[in-house]
């Protein structure tokens, strides 16, 4: 578990600079342009919730941890299954962090600033905060990490025949699943659990469960290279 550490807290401090670095400008940014607005008089109500901005870190790390820095990591020595374990630690500390940060936003920046909460957010959208603060932390880390197990697991693919048959599947899944109204029907139940569920505790185990079964199925794929 101490080389798991270490890979994540390598993580942490090189793999995630660019991850960092566009999170930052891109709340920058938008952070500027709502105080402009503000000073020009215009409305701020229609704009993205800036917690929500802060999701980019769950997507964006796992892109760039792997490309840039798993081969450098199992070049030196490294071992797969040590670099999966750091990899979770960063993405489970991190759908924590941006969970938290995205409730203190809409519930408490940024009311005690505009007067209310963004209509533009995903926590009412996916009806994360009818069951209140605790259920709407839940919803959120659940799936963060799901998302960011998912993005590990399609980049990691990329460079691998299975990669091809992924990306293949998925835009299979979006074209012939959407318009036939019983596919279509399977798609809506897989978004209802992992997504829109209506009990925050099963929509965390099913997000759980689903990123659990693809870092071992890539895990035992790997290994076997």
């Amino acid at each position: 578990m101490n080389k798991a550490k270490k890979v994540a807290q390598f993580n942490f401090k090189y793999g995630c600079k660019e991850t960092y670095i566009i999170t930052i400008s891109i709340v920058t940014f938008t952070i500027i342009s709502m105080i402009i607005n503000f000073f020009l008089g215009q409305s701020n109500t229609e704009n993205q919730s800036i917690g929500n901005l802060f999701a980019l870190i769950n997507i964006l790390a796992p892109i760039f941890i792997i490309l840039k820095y798993y081969r450098k990591l199992i070049n030196i020595g490294a071992k797969k299954l040590d670099f999966f374990k750091g990899c979770i630690l960063n993405y489970i500390v991190f759908a924590v962090i941006v969970s938290i940060i995205n409730i203190l936003f809409y519930y408490v920046i940024e009311p005690l600033i505009w007067g209310s909460s963004f209509n533009i957010s995903f926590l009412p959208a996916f009806d994360w905060t009818s069951s209140g603060v605790f259920a709407c932390f839940i919803y959120q880390t659940g799936f963060y990490i799901l998302i960011s197990v998912f993005i590990h697991t399609l980049v990691l693919y990329q460079n691998m025949w299975i990669g091809w048959v992924a990306d293949v599947l998925i835009i299979t899944i979006i074209s012939v699943f959407t318009p036939i109204a019983p596919l279509r029907q399977v798609l809506i139940t897989f978004f209802r659990a992992t997504t829109l569920n209506p009990s925050f505790i099963m929509q965390f185990i099913w997000d759980i469960l689903l990123a659990g079964l693809l870092y071992v199925s890539t895990l035992y794929n790997l290994s076997k290279k």
